[in-house]
């Protein structure tokens, strides 16, 4: 990581019933400290995806009888410590706090007969995908689907994806961007997903802003000021998230753990709060009515791209385990 200070990569411990292989790119064992592909196996793998035998076969190799997950994680195993995350392998990625495989939403949108193409991008506060579909009337530039064919496209995406994996937006383009070797060039698609968000508001005022403010920054332990980085990219884990939903609940008592999940961003559970307080208010036209404040926009310098974001998120990872290196599991791991 060029420029700045190394990010301290957490380690994590096993879990019981439950082993991690660390593996080359051919599959093979690796030694402590090389970094590889973790795959797990044990308890809570399944037998592959429903009534998708390729993918399946891509992603669920056999263990020597046993069945294997491949996580999609790069790290490495350190003795006495656990495994340490590096970074993802491939195109997963955090929306509304579940991991999602935006290839695998990609595939389910070309299934569509009047899809020739699609991409999706995440949007810059990680609360849904933008899907971008080659129709074969198209302009070059992305602009709004018709909200019958987003409608119709949904609907099939539906009986496929989970509601994470759902686009929130849907945009037509005539060709998707690539690079001169012919990628898909992703970051001129978070370019155009970023387009698609209004703009974040210069200045979040209210009680709500106010108390997600006190509360982000007693459980982050840091001043918070950037409206529209969300709780995990801001250093926030799930435990994190469930301290915050305890201090808010007394005032928001129909706060869910999910719309935390949902609204990850100052700006947007701030706007959220405001619905849940607008009987309470008028119940009592008085209370919270002195304690607004204005929490300043973030700088330029201070937003958080894609890549920042999925960095931050990415290092808390989801699955630690017991880590094997050769043919025997590190007892160091076993609980």
């Amino acid at each position: 990581m060029g420029g700045g200070a190394r990010r301290t990569r957490s380690h994590r411990l096993p879990l019981a019933g439950v082993r991690c292989h660390v593996v080359d790119h051919v599959g093979r064992d690796l030694p402590p400290g090389c970094p590889g592909e973790l795959i797990i196996s044990g308890t809570g793998v399944g037998d592959g995806y429903w009534r998708r035998p390729e993918l399946t076969a891509e992603r669920f190799p056999d263990l020597s009888g046993a069945t294997g997950y491949r996580s999609g994680d790069l790290v490495s195993f350190s003795p006495g410590a656990g495994l340490a995350f590096l970074h993802r392998t491939d195109q997963q990625v955090k929306v509304l706090g579940q991991r999602i495989e935006t290839g695998e939403i990609e595939a389910t949108l070309r299934r569509h007969s009047t899809v020739r193409d699609a991409a999706v991008a995440v949007l810059p506060d990680r609360t849904g995908v933008v899907a971008f579909v080659v129709l074969e009337e198209a302009d070059s530039q992305p602009r709004p689907l018709p909200a019958d064919v987003a409608a119709e496209l949904r609907r099939d995406a539906e009986k496929w994806l989970t509601g994470a994996m759902l686009p929130t937006a849907w945009f037509q383009v005539h060709e998707l961007p690539r690079s001169p070797n012919g990628k898909l060039d992703r970051p001129t698609l978070t370019g155009w997903a970023t387009q698609a968000v209004p703009a974040v508001p210069a200045t979040v005022t209210g009680s709500s802003a106010q108390a997600v403010a006190e509360v982000w920054e007693r459980v982050l332990g840091t001043p918070v000021t950037d409206t529209g980085a969300t709780f995990f990219s801001l250093g926030g884990t799930s435990s994190g998230v469930l301290r915050a939903l305890a201090q808010l609940q007394p005032r928001y008592p129909r706060l869910h753990a999910a719309d935390l999940f949902r609204h990850t961003t100052l700006r947007t559970l701030a706007a959220h709060l405001d619905t849940l307080d607008g009987a309470a208010e008028r119940t009592d036209p008085q209370a919270g009515g002195d304690r607004a404040r204005t929490v300043p926009a973030p700088s330029a310098a201070g937003k958080h791209s894609a890549d920042n974001l999925e960095e931050s998120n990415a290092a808390v990872p989801d699955v630690p385990a017991l880590c094997r290196s050769g043919s025997r599991p590190v007892p160091a791991l076993a609980r």
